[in-house]
């Protein structure tokens, strides 16, 4: 125990270096397919988009504060949010990003259940608002996603249909077995009981909501914005189509920060919408520079930072205890 808390920099530096073998080093093709794209992108369009995206952590920022059973500095708030950049693409997907924000609040004067209140309430709400914009992408495209003025294509509904249908057919049948439904269950009674904490506060929530749309859109239009430095026509309601497809792969097959999953979604989202397969890759790849790999540089210094002071015990292997 004496070495390891009198040698524990090193020994967070070694770890990193072996994240970097098994994580990063791997994904280097798709990194050099990513820079490849950037050569023949519109830099004003990737600027923007890159500001958008940190945008993003901004609003989650705000999100916490907002849920907040105790009071969270904006300051420090905002370097954790921005740490979870890096957290986030060495665990598994969405793995780092609970871990990290349990471990911040109950750091805070939190207790775990206050903490599990605030993550279950922004999970929460953050389900409403993507609906909403789900919804209302629908509505806009009145289910027809044009690429240009020159060619349209028609998304077969019923094909969306069959496989949403197939989907709810398959969870049935998963939640019929009785470790499975206990699950959900307590799952459920917990959420309820969590979300309660916030019966005097129901502007929170709406707020939450609010913001919750805010930072969805904010990579909606991240990869409407790769799109458009590629010179690739892209709606926001196809880019709202994408973004739901890498959200879907990336949370179906759980790999850090999404790698690979998210991709594949990304790009079978673009495909859906009617770019070609040589369009979908380069944005795919583009997109995934802007909100993947750039983010990684910020992510770990904000980290590196807050290892002084906040998140001193916090374990990247997300069995930190508050």
């Amino acid at each position: 125990m004496d070495f390891a808390k009198k040698y524990k920099n090193y020994i967070f530096l070694f770890l990193i270096f072996f994240l970097a073998l098994k994580v990063f080093i791997p994904q280097l093709d798709a990194l050099k397919e990513s820079l490849l794209a950037l050569k023949s992108a519109d830099p004003e369009w990737v600027i923007l988009a890159i500001i958008v995206f940190f945008l993003g952590v901004v609003v989650l920022s705000l999100q916490y504060i907002v849920l907040a059973i105790k009071k969270l500095a904006f300051k420090l708030t905002l370097q954790v949010e921005t740490a979870e950049l890096f957290v986030s693409r060495i665990l598994p997907s969405g793995v780092g990003t609970i871990a990290l924000n349990m471990y911040y609040l109950t750091q805070k004067n939190h207790t775990v259940t206050q903490a599990s209140a605030v993550i279950a309430a922004n999970g929460l709400s953050n389900a409403v608002a993507y609906s909403i914009l789900v919804l209302i992408g629908l509505i806009s495209s009145g289910f027809t996603f044009g690429v240009s003025s020159a060619q349209n294509y028609n998304i077969d509904i019923s094909k969306i249909a069959l496989i949403a249908l197939a989907i709810i057919i398959i969870a049935f049948i998963i939640y019929q077995i009785p470790k499975v439904k206990n699950k959900v269950k307590s799952f459920i009674s917990g959420l309820v009981k969590n979300i309660e904490t916030y019966k005097d506060k129901p502007k929170n929530l709406v707020i939450a909501v609010i913001l919750n749309g805010l930072g969805s859109l904010t990579g909606i239009f991240a990869i409407y914005a790769s799109a458009q430095a590629l010179g690739v026509e892209l709606t926001m309601a196809q880019a709202l189509l994408t973004y739901t497809a890498g959200n879907i792969m990336a949370s179906l097959v759980p790999t850090p920060g999404g790698l690979g999953s998210a991709e594949a979604g990304i790009f079978a989202g673009l495909t859906i919408a009617g770019l070609s397969t040589a369009e979908a890759v380069s944005v795919t790849m583009l997109y995934r520079l802007i909100s993947y790999w750039i983010p990684l540089i910020p992510g770990y210094l904000a980290f590196w930072h807050l290892r002084k002071s906040v998140l001193s015990n916090f374990s990247l292997s997300h069995k930190s205890k508050p």
